[in-house]
């Protein structure tokens, strides 16, 4: 009876340690976040941007890229739709004819372009790898300047 009780409670104290370890997927999106971070970029849930009106799911991030404090932009968020079309609004209704190449430039899984005075941001859903995340990195600059006064 005391094996019993033993073999138990082990199992018990194993199983609890493996419930709290990380699963492959939050190990994979983990290093995808710090490597974002080593490129120069922020990395914010778009829980926290407040985009749950623009998003159709909010569990991707925002990888924002900080602007120049003399080359302020405007603001403005650009979705895409479920058939693939482009919402802009704000800034990104100057903008329009740029936008579809722009995207073009990116890896899939974006879900918006957001542009505010102080940063511009790419919504990804991180369904890529770092191939993805470089070709994100790549176009912000782009993305700045595009959406500057």
């Amino acid at each position: 009876m005391g094996w019993i009780a033993l073999i138990l409670v082990t199992a018990f104290l194993y199983g609890t340690i493996l419930m709290v370890r990380p699963s492959k997927r939050q190990r994979r999106i983990a290093r995808l976040r710090q490597e974002a971070a080593s490129l120069g970029m922020e990395v914010r849930l778009t829980a926290l941007m407040q985009l749950a009106d623009a998003l159709p799911r909010g569990d991707g991030v925002c990888l924002i890229w900080h602007r120049d404090k003399k080359h302020p932009g405007t603001s403005g968020v650009c979705t895409r739709a479920e058939g693939g079309q482009l919402r802009p609004s704000g800034i990104f209704l100057r903008c329009e004819a740029q936008l579809e190449d722009f995207y073009q430039g990116l890896p899939a899984g974006i879900e918006a372009l957001v542009s505010s005075a102080r940063y511009v941001a790419v919504c990804w859903d991180e369904s890529g790898d770092s191939e993805a995340l470089q070709r994100i990195r790549n176009q912000l600059p782009q993305l700045a300047e595009m959406t500057a006064n």
